[in-house]
């Protein structure tokens, strides 16, 4: 097995990502992006592996610029600039904690639940759009009865590294046991 070095696919990434900023207004203007838009942006990039158009969304959503917006924002857009949802509050307080912890300042927040709430939401919305309503459902039950907020945070780095729904389960399994040795080793099943 060939090792290759990570800087090509750095500055494939970046390159990708001025493109997308270029050819996609909203984009360009860091407007907050529609739920599930990187299954949209794939399919118009098909010409991309799918893992670097991911990787080059995950940049932009993760900007400042992004997140200010986001926390600032009440209306979702697709990549043609058509408003298709609401940004609601718990996504709100969601960027703006991350927001400030990127700026090392304290969360204004007063509900110190809400970043975790955000968390929450962020990830029920990508389990559904990944792998359906079946799974979001028993992934809301898991949340609600025995998942801390730190096994919830590791499965939402983990549900876009999960191929399909069975693998989702598997690891929402481990999630449940909170194994968090076995959950973090074994964050892709």
């Amino acid at each position: 097995m060939v090792k290759r070095s990570p800087e090509p696919d750095e500055s494939r990434i970046e390159s990708l990502l001025g493109q997308l900023r270029e050819r996609y207004v909203v984009m360009g203007e860091f407007e907050p992006l529609m739920r599930g838009i990187e299954r949209e942006l794939t399919q118009s990039l098909s010409g991309e592996p799918g893992w670097r158009v991911v990787a080059a969304l995950r940049r932009h959503v993760s900007d400042p610029v992004y997140l200010r917006a986001v926390g600032q924002g009440e209306l979702r857009y697709s990549l043609f600039g058509d408003p298709v949802g609401e940004v609601t509050e718990a996504e709100r307080q969601y960027a703006l904690a991350r927001l400030h912890a990127y700026e090392g300042k304290p969360t204004q927040s007063r509900d110190p639940g809400s970043f975790f709430e955000g968390i929450r939401t962020v990830l029920l919305e990508q389990v559904a759009l990944r792998f359906g309503d079946e799974a979001r459902e028993k992934t809301e039950q898991a949340m609600r009865a025995s998942l801390p907020p730190e096994a919830v945070d590791r499965l939402s780095h983990g549900v876009l590294k999960c191929k399909d729904k069975e693998s989702w389960f598997a690891l929402l399994e481990r999630a449940e046991s909170q194994d968090e040795l076995l959950l973090d080793q074994n964050l892709t099943p």
